[in-house]
C-alpha cells in the first residue's frame, strides 16, 4: 500500500514528484540561455501559452491562435536579442507545434472555422525551426526531439512515406545524445510499435522506465509495457506487467481491464467470460467512465471470444 501511495500521481507524493520533474526540466532549459532579457521575454511568452486554453474556449480558436502568434513575436524578439542562443528558437519550434495541435482541434470542434490555417503549415514551421536548433547545437537532444515529434505528427495530415523513418531517426539520435528522458524513449516506442518493430518498442519502453526515477509517468509506462508484451503474444509476461501495474497504481483505470484483455486472447474458461461480462456491466453503469467509451463493448467481445 505504501508503494502504491508513493507512485500514485494524484497523491501528495505524486504531486510533489511531478512538480520536481517540471522544475528540473525548467532549470535544465534556462541553463541554455545566460541572457536575462531573453529569459524575461520567454517567460512572458510562456504565460500566454499557459492561458491559451481559456482563450480557446472563451474567444474561439482563431483568437487563441492570434495570442500564440503574439507569443511567437516575443520569442522572435528574444531570438534577435541573442542570435547565438538556441533557447528562443527551441521555444518557437515548440510553440509552432502547439499551434498546429490547436488548429487541428479547432477544425474538428468548430467545423465552420474554415479560416483556420491547416495544421501542416505549423508543423512545417516547427520542423524548420527545429532544423535551426539542430544546426546550431547538434549535441542538444531537444532539437532532434522536437523535429522528430513534429515530423511524426505531420504524418497525420500528409501522406508521405518518408516522414515516419525520418521521425524515428531523429528520436533515436535524441536518445543517443540524452538517454535520461523517458518522454523521448516513449515517443520512439510509439513509432516503433506503429511500424511493427515490437521488440524495439519494448526495449524503448524499458529504457523509459529506467530513465524515470521520479515515476512521473509510471502508470502510463507500465501499461505501455503491458501492451507491447501483448502485441508480441507473450501472454505470461503481459500478465506480469498487468499485475505489477495494478499493484503500483490501484487507481489507474487501464489496469482494471488488462487481465481481461489477456484472457480474451488466450482463455477458454467460462469463468473468465463471466468476469469480462461483469466488468463490462459495472463500467457501463458508471456515469463518468475514465476509459474509452467503447471499453464495455470491447470487454463483451472478449467474453464472446473466450466462449467461442
Amino acid at each position: 500500500r505504501l508503494e502504491a501511495a508513493a507512485l500514485d500521481p494524484t497523491s501528495p507524493f505524486g504531486v510533489i514528484r511531478g512538480t520536481l520533474y517540471r522544475e528540473m526540466e525548467e532549470r535544465r532549459l534556462t541553463r541554455l540561455e545566460p541572457d536575462t532579457a531573453v529569459l524575461a521575454l520567454r517567460q512572458r511568452a510562456l504565460v500566454i501559452l499557459r492561458n491559451v486554453n481559456d482563450a480557446y474556449f472563451e474567444l474561439g480558436p482563431m483568437r487563441a491562435l492570434d495570442q500564440l502568434e503574439s507569443a511567437d513575436s516575443l520569442l522572435l524578439q528574444a531570438e534577435l536579442a541573442n542570435p547565438e542562443g538556441v533557447l528562443a528558437t527551441l521555444e518557437r519550434a515548440r510553440l509552432a507545434q502547439s499551434m498546429a495541435i490547436l488548429s487541428a482541434r479547432g477544425r474538428q470542434q468548430f467545423p465552420d472555422s474554415t479560416a483556420l490555417p491547416h495544421p501542416s503549415i505549423y508543423f512545417r514551421r516547427s520542423i524548420a525551426r527545429a532544423d535551426e536548433v539542430v544546426r546550431r547545437a547538434p549535441q542538444l537532444a531537444d532539437g532532434w526531439l522536437l523535429r522528430g515529434r513534429s515530423t511524426d505528427l505531420l504524418l497525420g495530415f500528409l501522406e508521405d512515406s518518408t516522414l515516419g523513418p525520418r521521425a524515428l531517426t531523429d528520436l533515436r539520435q535524441a536518445n543517443r545524445l540524452d538517454p535520461s528522458r523517458p518522454a523521448v524513449w516513449m515517443a520512439q516506442a510509439s513509432i516503433e510499435s506503429r511500424i511493427g518493430e515490437l521488440r524495439a518498442a519494448l526495449f524503448s519502453i524499458r529504457r523509459a522506465q529506467e530513465a524515470a526515477p521520479l515515476h512521473s509517468q509510471g502508470d502510463y509506462l507500465d501499461y505501455k509495457r503491458f501492451e507491447a508484451e501483448l502485441q508480441l503474444e507473450r501472454y505470461d509476461s503481459a500478465m506480469v506487467a498487468c499485475s505489477v501495474g495494478a499493484r503500483r497504481y490501484p487507481k489507474a483505470p487501464l489496469f482494471r481491464i488488462c487481465g481481461t484483455k489477456v484472457a480474451g486472447l488466450r482463455s477458454a474458461e467460462a469463468r473468465d467470460a463471466d468476469t469480462a461480462l461483469r466488468l463490462a456491466d459495472s463500467l457501463a453503469g458508471l456515469e463518468k467512465l475514465a476509459l474509452p467509451p467503447t471499453t464495455p463493448t470491447e470487454l463483451r467481445l472478449y467474453a464472446a471470444a473466450i466462449l467461442w
